[in-house]
């Protein structure tokens, strides 16, 4: 089941107002299902702009990580530790 059910239920979500942390956030998108694999459900994640996250819901005045996905093969040389899975190609930088 995935965030936007489980918050929502049936209804149309884009436009609602919820709480993280106690501040209020508008709901402007909803992302494609993408399923899970094993015990990560890629469908439990809420999206906020980066600076947003880091002075509003972390107190944090710089980044100390960033997740990033690639949706397209690199060139050769460029994808050793990548994650592969289904034909994507994902990173996670720190």
């Amino acid at each position: 089941m995935t965030v936007v059910h489980q918050l929502f239920g049936d209804s149309n979500p884009i436009g609602s107002t919820m709480k993280i942390n106690r501040i209020n956030f508008t709901v402007i998108g909803v992302l494609p299902e993408k399923g899970s694999s094993g015990w990560n459900d890629q469908d439990d994640v809420v999206v906020v702009p980066v600076t947003t996250a880091m002075y509003r819901l972390l107190g944090k005045l710089y980044v100390d990580s960033i997740d990033a996905e690639v949706k397209r093969r690199l060139s050769h040389g460029h994808s050793a530790g990548l994650d592969q899975t289904n034909g994507n190609q994902a990173a996670s930088f720190k």
